[in-house]
Order: C-alpha cells, then sequence, then structure tokens
C-alpha cells in the first residue's frame, strides 16, 4: 500500500462517503482532517480527500504541513481531467503527488452560510450554462437535476483510479 491513512474534509457529506468507501476496500484507517492531527504523526503517508471551493481543494496546504500527502483527490460537481489538472495548479499540488478528480453531487440543504449564498448564485448560472446545450449528454441531464433539487454522484467504480494508484 502506498499509503498509512485517508485523510479528508468534508462539508455535505460527499468526501466522507467516498473516504469511507476506500477504507472498506483497502482495510486503511480514514479520519477527518481534525481526528487525523490528534492521532497520526507528521511522517505518515496519506491519501488526502476534499472538497472543491473555487476549484481548490479544501484544506490541502494544512493536510500537508501535518502529514506526506502523496496522493489527494478532488471531489465535486462535475470531475474531468481538465478541472483535474486546474484543481491541482490552483491548489499548488506538487507534481510528485498523485491527484485524482471525483464526482460528488450537491446537498443545498447541509450548506451553510456564505457557501450557501455562493452555491445559489453558482447554481443558476450552471443550470443556465447546460441547459443552452443542443444535444445534452446523460450526465449533463442528471447535473441539472441535481442543481435542481440536490443529489449524489458518488458510486464505487469512480474509485477504480484511486484503488488501482493505492494497491500498485
Amino acid at each position: 500500500m502506498k499509503v498509512d491513512a485517508i485523510v479528508y474534509s468534508s462539508t455535505t457529506g460527499f468526501t466522507a462517503e467516498y473516504a469511507q468507501m476506500l477504507s472498506g476496500s483497502t482495510g486503511l484507517p480514514a479520519y477527518t482532517l481534525e481526528q487525523a492531527a490528534e492521532k497520526l504523526n507528521k511522517k505518515t503517508r496519506v491519501l488526502y480527500m476534499s472538497w472543491l471551493m473555487a476549484g481548490t481543494l479544501v484544506d490541502y496546504k494544512k493536510a500537508a504541513e501535518k502529514f506526506d500527502v502523496c496522493a489527494a483527490c478532488s471531489v465535486g460537481l462535475n470531475a474531468t481531467s481538465a478541472q483535474a489538472e486546474a484543481t491541482k495548479k490552483s491548489s499548488k499540488i506538487p507534481d510528485k503527488v498523485a491527484f485524482f478528480a471525483l464526482q460528488g453531487g450537491y446537498r443545498p440543504d447541509k450548506l451553510k452560510g456564505m457557501y450557501r449564498f455562493m452555491m445559489k448564485i453558482v447554481t443558476k448560472v450552471l443550470i443556465k450554462k447546460i441547459s443552452a446545450i443542443e444535444n445534452k449528454s446523460e450526465n449533463e441531464e442528471k447535473l441539472i437535476d441535481v442543481l435542481q433539487h440536490g443529489g449524489s454522484f458518488v458510486k464505487a467504480e469512480n474509485l477504480e483510479k484511486v484503488l488501482a494508484y493505492l494497491q500498485d
């Protein structure tokens, strides 16, 4: 195994779901960033998972200061390789750190304060942008529904590349 533990930050629960799935599949312990800070030492090799805010992996810098981050996963509404590269760059994640983008979901009822306000605006913009696409893919149709009503894209098969990396 390339890492000793999974460390994550989650606001609406999608990242936590993925962390628990990975823990179950690999036997690695999964900790929130706060729990890990109390239980793990600085040399612990970790897979850090978190949500995205404005294209940046939330609390990556904190995790990298506390642990040896060998790999990182972003969890967002739309996981694409182009998004992954942009996230890695904006989060200042070194090239030596393996990086994966996972599609999460949207739970507006779990958002608080400024995040709820910001996502109301982002949601309107995204719905308008996706609605303008003439021949929408099945994923784009589902994304509109998730943006309007909330929902999840979390699936075990989304973790295949992460599992392959960890077990390599």
